[in-house]
């Protein structure tokens, strides 16, 4: 990561835009017409433990007993809940469309440690601009997915492309990259904890969807291994 100090702001923030919205946008999104939204959901939830697992890898950045028992317990989930797919006896799990939702997660915990680099600027501009170069990079895919025709798209669609974009895009990330200014990457990874509950909730709810008892067991890992790493670090801190 030391290499992006001395890169120029409008590249940085290209690179950052690609890990952070171009690569998950389209591995998760493709990812999840194979897989149950619970499912996804979890596996976003190890966005937390890629972070912390990048952040120990990296020099000069100290770690803690917990955030390294938190990755070990975070890819011990990761491996029960895709083990249906991988044995022989279930295919309950797609591996590839749960793979491209692993790298997705792994590509924005990326991001995260990249945006911790940026010099101190408004939340506002850096969240602008990564987004901009993000959608930059999209759009020849999205153009040549539809056949450079955006007519089939009707009018519902185009308001839940709006909605997204302004709440789910626009004001969350807004939000997100201020928390990781004022906290850092890896307690700014740490909100992600909720989205494992919300979309088992939703898929569960919404969608009918069934929750196998390894799905049950990786997200009960997944939950440890934030609590783990968030009691040892209130440790370190009081010490």
């Amino acid at each position: 990561m030391m290499f992006i100090k001395n890169v120029p702001f409008r590249l940085k923030t290209f690179i950052i835009g690609f890990f952070e919205a171009t690569i998950p946008f389209l591995l998760v999104a493709w990812g999840q017409q194979y897989v149950d939204s619970a499912i996804a959901s979890i596996l976003i939830g190890t966005i937390p433990i890629f972070t912390v697992a990048i952040i120990i890898c990296l020099p000069r950045e100290s770690f803690t007993l917990g955030n390294i028992l938190s990755v070990i317990i975070g890819f011990i989930a990761v491996i029960v809940l895709l083990f249906p797919g991988i044995s022989q006896d279930s295919i309950s799990v797609n591996i590839l469309g749960a793979s491209a939702i692993l790298i997705g997660a792994l590509s924005f915990a990326t991001s995260l440690i990249l945006i911790k680099k940026l010099p101190a600027i408004s939340p506002i501009l850096c969240a602008r601009t990564i987004l901009f170069w993000a959608s930059l990079q999209i759009l020849p895919i999205a153009l040549w997915q539809s056949n450079y025709t955006f007519s089939h798209i009707h009018l519902s669609g185009w308001f839940s492309i709006l909605f997204l974009g302004i709440f789910c895009g626009g004001i969350v990330y807004l939000f997100f990259v201020l928390l990781i200014n004022r906290a850092g990457p890896a307690v700014a990874s740490l909100s992600n904890y909720l989205v494992p509950f919300v979309g088992v909730g939703l898929g569960v709810i919404v969608f009918q969807e069934k929750l196998s008892q390894y799905a049950l067991i990786a997200l009960i890992l997944i939950v440890s291994a934030l609590l783990i790493n968030e009691i040892f670090s209130t440790k370190r801190k009081a010490d």
